[in-house]
């Protein structure tokens, strides 16, 4: 942690800052580093040259962190913004706390994943004489016509995408879209070059989940719906990213990582893994997520209390209670429906308990059977994958 100083009027202070840049692990977290700024006390610098302020306001206007900010703040907020969109070795803001600068600096790129070329770290030095304010350097990982070249590489991308989405789609429909496109055109790595921006996903195709969040939030942006990036911990403590999106009014986690297939391959070894998305993590509530996440306390959050758009209320595969009879007609028709697979999803724990006791103590079975006389044969083959903390069981069925 960074320890203030008091400032003297003859004197500027100069701030290091280096944003955590993760790489997530096949488990589910990623691995994180903060590396402490340092502070130096030197001489008082002389110019002020600050530029004018072009961004306009309906620019910023929707982006969460800018929306936290008290109206002194939004105007370094913009300076910022300006100052790293036209490539400034460094940026000129009105405002002499350092550690509150970085602070911003950290909400901009928040807010803006299309900013791919920053690389997180920054030097802010503050003056207090002949007035106060302070000065920005900026990390960049890519200037000139290599960023022009990357930024048309992701836009092209982008604009591919858009081609196949409908005017007539419904928020939800195009939040959605952009789940599955994200999920079935990028690879899990956690080597990938380039894994904290969005070039890794719209041009790599290989990112983790700094990569798949800030391509969520980007595409979502660009259509209009709200999506903000957030960060936290996972199971066990690993930092890891995700998404809050508004949804007809109402907001909802999204976390395309985790909807990833790698994750069931690799914690459960089904054979159609690779075929699987995983929607526990689409349009969820608090109460949902919380069972494996926890946002960071350093940004105030939008609650997610709403469950209209959770993907198995809105698929009838969402159970209040474990009922024999239930399972068994639900197995028997997604049989003859020729369904690839099929979903309960509980509650809570103890519901899932009773669920889980009642499905492998015959149901199953007895389902299996059902199986093989309605196709007539002879032998069955099936897998199932089990998810506690989501409280859900998923049946795959095999046809051949």
């Amino acid at each position: 942690m960074l320890k203030e100083k008091k400032r003297n009027r003859a004197r500027r202070h100069t701030l290091k800052l280096f944003l955590g840049l993760c790489v997530m692990l096949a488990a589910g977290g990623f691995l994180g580093r903060n590396l402490a700024g340092r502070v130096q006390e030197v001489s008082q610098k002389q110019e002020i040259p600050f530029a004018p302020i072009v961004i306009e306001e309906q620019d910023v206007s929707e982006r969460y962190c800018y929306t936290l900010l008290a109206e002194a703040e939004r105007n370094v907020y913009k300076e910022l913004l300006q100052g790293i969109q036209d490539g400034e070795s460094e940026i000129y803001v009105h405002l002499s706390d350092p550690g509150r600068v970085n602070e911003i600096y950290r909400y901009v790129l928040t807010d803006y994943p299309e900013l791919f070329w920053c690389d997180g770290s920054t030097r802010t030095t503050s003056y207090t004489i002949p007035e106060e304010y302070s000065v920005v350097e900026p990390g960049y990982s890519v200037s000139g016509t290599e960023l022009e070249m990357r930024r048309a590489q992701i836009e092209n991308a982008a604009d591919a995408f858009f081609a196949s989405v409908s005017d007539e789609l419904s928020e939800y429909e195009k939040i959605k879209l952009v789940y599955e496109y994200i999920i079935n055109t990028v690879e899990y790595n956690a080597s990938a070059p380039e894994n904290q921006n969005i070039y890794s996903v719209f041009v790599n195709r290989e990112s983790v989940c700094a990569g798949y969040a800030k391509a969520t939030q980007y595409l979502l942006n660009r259509m209009g719906i709200f999506c903000t990036y957030v960060t936290g911990t996972v199971r066990g403590g690993d930092t890891h990213a995700w998404n809050i999106v508004r949804c007809d009014g109402a907001y909802y986690h999204v976390d395309t990582t985790w909807g990833d297939p790698v994750f069931l391959m690799a914690e459960n070894s089904v054979p159609q893994a690779e075929q699987y998305i995983n929607y526990d993590y689409l349009c969820c509530p608090d109460q949902e997520l919380y069972r494996t996440h926890t946002p960071d306390d350093r940004t105030q959050y939008p609650a997610c209390t709403e469950t209209t758009y959770e993907y198995y209320r809105m698929n009838g595969m969402y159970y209040e209670m474990a009922d024999r009879e239930q399972m068994m007609e639900v197995l028997q028709r997604s049989i003859e429906a020729g369904s690839s697979q099929v979903s309960f999803k509980y509650p809570d724990q103890t519901v899932y308990q009773q669920a889980r006791e009642l499905l492998f103590n015959g149901v199953l079975e007895e389902a299996a059977q059902y199986l093989g006389r309605w196709y007539a044969l002879s032998s069955v083959s099936y897998y199932y994958q089990e998810d506690e903390e989501a409280a859900r069981i998923t049946i795959f069925w095999q046809y051949e």
